[in-house]
């Protein structure tokens, strides 16, 4: 019986600004962002822009900054 509790059970969500994990987070996405920059060139890197855009946008919200993303802290995905 606790087996089928605990595949049934999802953790409910919150937001914690100072949450150390978050700070954590931020500390590997931050030096993530500056392995990726480093590797752009001159052409044919407009993926590791993307990718730069995106997580610089994790970070954004991680730290409770507002962002233009639609997509960002939505839990149903058909309420654009």
């Amino acid at each position: 019986m606790p087996q089928n509790y605990l595949k049934n059970y999802t953790m409910p969500k919150k937001k914690f600004k100072d949450f150390p994990g978050n700070l954590i987070k931020i500390q590997v996405l931050e030096d993530e962002i500056k392995y990726f920059k480093s590797l752009i060139q001159e052409h044919d890197t407009g993926h590791i822009y993307t990718t730069i855009d995106s997580l610089e946008t994790r970070v954004k919200e991680l730290k409770g900054i507002p962002t233009d993303d639609p997509f960002i802290g939505r839990s149903d995905p058909n309420n654009i």
